[in-house]
């Protein structure tokens, strides 16, 4: 290879780097686990970014609960995901009564994660301590009985 197509080459792979496409996540929900106490059913939800809870309304109890979120040191990876809305849906029926968790990045009025019940629900909202988590109790007696959970 002859010095003049080495330089070539070079100058085509240095103006070619800047040109490749950036990684990009397209998830704001981690996990979302729900676990039954005698009590209390826990809803732990995970994010993919660090996240600051604001608030909570209604802020005891209902069919729906909404949840304003502020995002915190956003990489530039993460932020079309951040804008995007996202879903999950339990597989299977819950004594919560959960129907769906709904990530809501879309909305003029900022960023919310919102629970949708089957029926009437009492709830607690607090942040993670690791600020990539929040945690909801939903408190006894739940919107749904054991016997329909079951299946029986």
């Amino acid at each position: 290879m002859s010095v003049k197509s080495g330089y070539c080459l070079l100058l085509l792979i240095l103006f070619a780097l800047p040109l490749q496409a950036q990684p990009t996540r397209d998830r704001v929900l981690g996990d979302v686990v729900l676990s039954e106490h005698p009590e209390f059913v826990s809803l732990n939800v995970s994010f993919d970014f660090p996240v600051h809870y604001i608030s909570h309304f209604p802020s005891e109890s209902g069919r729906e609960l909404r949840i304003q979120l502020q995002p915190i040191a956003i990489a530039a990876v993460d932020r079309d995901a951040l804008l995007s809305r996202e879903s999950y849906t339990p597989e299977t029926p819950n004594l919560a009564g959960i129907t769906e968790v709904l990530y809501e990045g879309d909305t003029f009025s900022g960023f919310y994660l919102t629970l949708y019940f089957k029926s009437k629900a009492q709830w607690q909202v607090e942040q993670g301590g690791d600020y990539r988590s929040l945690h909801v109790r939903i408190l006894a007696p739940f919107p749904v009985a054991a016997e329909e959970v079951r299946g029986e």
